[in-house]
Formats: C-alpha cells, structure tokens, sequence
C-alpha cells in the first residue's frame, strides 16, 4: 500500500480564503495521498471553521486555539506578529505520531500538481525538506545576522516536508522557541529565521525541487513577470503582501489561483479592492508599531524581574 502523508496548515481570519483556495486545489491534485489535512488556527469565526470542515469532512481535523498556546506566548512579542504563524512549528507536537510525513504548506499557496513523491522523497537523514529561497544574493547577509556560515543554504519555510517521528522525539518544536527567546532581535524573518538556524545546527536540511515552492519576489510578480518560474510547478506561493484575492494583483500565476478559487466556497466573492488592502495594510503597520513599542520598554523589566 503506497504511503501517504498528513497536510498541515495554519491559518487567522485574515487568510480564511486562501486557507480554503489551497486545501481546495490540493485536494483537486493529491487527494489519494492525503491521509489527513490538520488546520491550526487562531479564534476563527464559527463560519470560517464550518466552511474549513465541510471542504473535506473526511479529512480535515481543525485545531481552533481560542487562547494563544503556551509555547508561542513564551515566544517574544517582537518575532510574534501573530500566533497563527508559530503554530507550524508546534503542530507536529500537536497530530498523532505516525511513521507518515507531514507537509507543511503556507495557507498562500496553491497546489498544482499532484504531492505523491514527497512520500519517497529521500531525506538523507535529516529532519526537514525545503526549497531555497529565491533570494539567494541576499542570504551571506542574512546568515551573517542569524550568526551562521555566510555560505550556510537557506530555505523558504513556504512548504515543508518533516520527518513527523524524528521532529517530535528529537524537540524541533522547543528547539525554534528557544532560538527566538535566545535572539528575537536577529529573526528579521522571525519563525522562517529560527527554523534555518535549527536546521543548521542540526546539520542542515534537504533540498527539494524548486517546483514544490515556486515563488519570487513581489517586486517583479507584481508587474507579471517571471511566468517561468511557475510554469510546470507542484506548488505555487504567492509570496508579497499584495495576494491574487487582490483585483489589482497582476501576478504571473494569479489565473491558477482563480482557476481552483472558482472550485471553492468564495467562488462567486468579490476580489478586495485596493482600498481595503491598504486601510488593512495600514492598521496592521500600526498594529505592529504599537506592539513592538510595548515589547521594547516592557521586556528588560521583564528579563530583570525574572533574574
């Protein structure tokens, strides 16, 4: 009997759709290697859960956390932008063990091809398969914040596949915390930096095809560049704050997305306008500002009190 594997997630409010556009086309492309879809999210709208349930009731397991979990609200303020994007990190810990592999996908991406050889994918004894960032002129910069090698390889955290046994026996998910406790002043690219440092000191992760994360810089999917990036793709993220729910995004692949939109719930939803994306863009700048004042003066009284 072939091997499947358990899809993961983690989703808030704001990504509901997409959330829903993503488990649609995998589904519509790897149903039969799917054992389980486990979505963690962070106080969902009743609706919003019924609508994730119904998608496949078979199949989908929600973990709802009405409360912020204890091992991300142990993670500093200033790499916590919202507990939904820790939550990958502490869901291995969270579904059954079982000898079958998770994969990770960010709820902005779309599956496109079918997953089946993520289940034969050699892992050549390590923990984790990603696929590099696309940003490569940038990462000697990076590492060298993050304390690495210059030449250390580092990962888009988009889609990942995890050896589910190994992650949890061996305490990945303590590991990322404690690096974001150790530095939050380094994880630029917060749970992303931490799970890079992880790996590295671990003795690194395996590569998977670039197909299986395509993605490129806002800056040019914006202007609809770059279609040979996705052309042929497994998975496609869309990486930028401007996503194809947006009217005005122009990006290479947006037809994909809307072709497996049409297959879900918010078919017939209008696309955002551009000025709810930048009254939402903007009260979330705010948002961040705010608390990451409060982080600033409140965290030495803090490290103080409990040394």
């Amino acid at each position: 009997m072939a091997m499947k594997f358990k899809l993961c997630c983690a989703t808030d409010e704001n990504y509901t759709q997409m959330t829903s556009v993503m488990i649609v086309s995998a589904l519509a492309n790897s149903r039969e290697d799917i054992s389980e879809i486990h979505v963690f999210c962070h106080r969902l709208a009743p609706a919003s859960l019924d609508l994730l349930r119904q998608l496949a009731p078979d199949l989908v397991h929600i973990h709802d956390h009405r409360r912020i979990p204890p091992m991300i609200a142990a993670v500093p303020l200033a790499v916590r932008p919202s507990a939904a994007m820790w939550m990958r990190v502490m869901a291995p810990d969270v579904i059954p063990v079982s000898d079958e592999r998770i994969v990770y996908l960010d709820c902005d991406a779309v599956v496109d091809r079918r997953l089946d050889a993520l289940t034969r994918l050699d892992l050549e004894g390590r923990v984790v398969a990603a696929v590099e960032d696309f940003a490569k002129a940038k990462h000697a910069g990076w590492n060298e914040r993050l304390g690495l090698p210059l030449d250390t390889p580092y990962f888009n955290s988009g889609v990942l596949v995890i050896d589910h046994r190994r992650y949890v026996e061996e305490g990945w998910s303590q590991r990322i915390t404690d690096i974001s406790r150790e530095m939050p002043d380094k994880l630029v690219r917060v749970d992303q930096d931490a799970f890079n440092i992880a790996c590295a000191r671990a003795g690194g992760w395996t590569k998977l095809d670039p197909t299986y994360n395509a993605h490129a810089s806002s800056a040019r999917t914006k202007r609809g560049g770059v279609a040979e990036v996705f052309a042929g793709a497994h998975v496609i993220h869309f990486v930028g704050r401007r996503k194809p729910t947006d009217v005005d995004c122009t990006h290479a692949a947006k037809d994909v997305f809307l072709r497996y939109r049409a297959m879900s719930p918010y078919a017939d939803v209008p696309l955002r306008g551009v000025m709810a994306r930048e009254v939402y863009n903007r009260l979330r700048a705010t948002w961040e500002a705010i608390r990451l004042a409060a982080w600033t003066v409140t965290a030495p009284v803090i490290r103080r009190l409990r040394g």
